[in-house]
């Protein structure tokens, strides 16, 4: 089974550099209904080419493309959101280096490894 392709529904330039952007892939729910997977793309380089992969800072899915672009819509066009999204992704990632294998996925351990 091959993965959706997703298909860009909206783009807008930020301030200094790079986008952001809804992008939209059809996919199936599990009882075969047609279902829609949305997510804002922030590309923050001024030459995406260069490499890497740009980070995913919300998600939706819905039963129409004007649903998920009606929930995602608000986040894409608020730079505060935007920054405010970027800052949460950045802190979740300094504390998983910080964090060991044990206390990233515990399962039924805390936070310090003992058995709970």
């Amino acid at each position: 089974m091959s993965a959706p392709s997703a298909r860009r529904v909206f783009r807008r330039d930020l301030p200094g550099a790079g986008f952001v952007a809804i992008d939209i892939a059809t996919s199936r729910s599990l009882f075969g209904r047609r279902r829609f997977d949305g997510s804002v793309v922030v590309e923050r380089r001024s030459q995406p080419s260069r490499g890497g992969v740009a980070p995913v800072i919300a998600r939706a899915c819905a039963n129409s493309i004007e649903s998920v672009i009606q929930q995602l819509l608000p986040s894409a066009l608020s730079n505060a959101a935007i920054g405010a999204a970027l800052l949460r992704r950045s802190r979740r990632a300094a504390s998983r280096k910080t964090l060991t294998p044990v206390q990233r996925s515990p399962y039924g351990r805390d936070l310090h490894g003992v058995a709970s």
